[in-house]
This record gives structure tokens, sequence and C-alpha cells, in this order.
């Protein structure tokens, strides 16, 4: 049943989306061009922010594996 739904569901985006191109091929363009700069930056800035948590965790590990060691003692 889901892949129907989603094999439907892409036909109906891509016939969309020709229509649109046919109708007014400039502002498809501007479209397009607009969600892919925008699509880009926001995918930039966010594996820059996933790098900066990994090395937060990796920090926050070595202090908990000290506390442990501590403990120990």
């Amino acid at each position: 049943m889901q892949d129907t739904f989603l094999i439907g569901h892409a036909r109906r985006t891509r016939k969309l989306r020709q229509r649109q191109k046919q109708l007014d091929p400039e502002a498809y363009r501007l479209k397009v061009n607009t969600q892919r700069r925008e699509h880009r930056l926001r995918t930039k800035f966010h594996v820059l922010t996933q790098k900066q948590a990994k090395r937060k965790n990796r920090s926050l590990i070595k202090k908990r594996e000290t506390d442990r060691k501590r403990q120990k003692r």
C-alpha cells in the first residue's frame, strides 16, 4: 500500500512540475534555482552543526570515562 502511494505521489508531482515548466519556463527556472541554493545552504549549515555535536559528544564521553576512573580510585 505504501509503495503504490509513493509511486502515485511521485507521478503526480512530476506532472505538476512539467505543467509549471510549460506554463512559465522562466519562473520555473528561478524557483528551482532558489530551491537548490536554499537547500545547499541549509544542508551546509546542518553538516556543520552535526560535526560540532559530534565533537561535543566526544568530550562528554571522555569526561564520563575520567569520572568513572576517579570514582573507582
